[in-house]
């Protein structure tokens, strides 16, 4: 599939968001769930991404970040539309379910009311001057209208811990524990968020010795410790018996 904005020239073909087959088999698709679920069992909504990372398939990748230097309005006109048919779909989706679980990534329970979560994995490639002109305000769009924010970013982001820590209620962060730097991450958000770093512990001890690392600052550096939802698995190479005898070691399991 190929954007429908190939460059600047092309943005006035670019028409309003508007429904699809794939948005309306989303829509049967968490019906049917709800309608089969079993007591206590929780309905999440579809994989939300967010803002820019939904500009940037609608206009080529790159273009559009460059555009942010050089026709910055037309990018927010195209942040804009999208947040709005976000805001829509989503509520449309809470109209169907109204005890929706509005985490997807990771699929940890979100209290009803308390926020939305958002795939932001531009975070990791953009610099902090252009992730807070065109990403921090529809996030806190987002947040304002949903009470509160989940950020899952894949790879390297550093750069842009400052403006994660501007966000409005941010309820949370999801990262993969092995992409991050452990220490500038912590410093900057731990007791300020919900941290979910994301960790396999198969592969040769390389995961076991992050997750020794991330433990070992909190504790040297008295962070809250409470703020943390480890999500740990053995990549299908250890057994689980030897990931919880580990986890208890370390005092994050019972």
């Amino acid at each position: 599939m190929l954007p429908v904005v190939r460059s600047i020239d092309d943005f006035e073909k670019l028409g309003q968001p508007r429904h699809s087959e794939e948005t309306r088999l989303g829509m049967q698709y968490i019906e049917l769930l709800n309608s089969q679920r079993r007591p206590g069992w929780r309905v999440t909504h579809t994989d939300l991404q967010g803002p820019t990372d939904t500009a940037s398939l609608v206009w080529d990748y790159t273009d559009m970040l460059a555009s942010g230097y050089s026709d910055p309005q037309l990018v927010h006109e195209l942040l804009d539309r999208v947040t709005r048919f976000i805001v829509q779909f989503e509520c449309e989706q809470l109209k169907r379910v109204p005890d929706l679980n509005l985490n997807h990534n990771p699929s940890v329970w979100l209290p009803p009311g308390m926020g939305i979560s958002a795939s932001e994995d531009l975070l990791a490639v953009v610099s902090p001057q252009w992730y807070r002109e065109f990403g921090l305000p529809y996030n806190n769009r987002l947040a304002e209208i949903f009470n509160g924010i989940v950020i899952h970013t894949c790879g390297k982001f550093t750069q842009n811990l400052p403006v994660l820590a501007e966000h409005k209620l941010l309820r949370g962060l999801n990262f993969n524990l092995g992409e991050v730097d452990i220490e500038p991450l912590l410093d900057a958000l731990a007791g300020k968020t919900v941290l979910l770093p994301r960790l396999g512990l198969g592969g040769g001890g390389s995961g076991e010795a992050l997750l020794r690392r991330y433990v070992d600052h909190l504790r040297k550096n008295r962070l809250d410790q409470v703020h943390h939802f480890y999500i740990i698995d053995g990549d299908g190479k250890r057994p689980l018996e030897d990931v919880l005898k580990l986890l208890k070691e370390l005092g994050i399991a019972e």
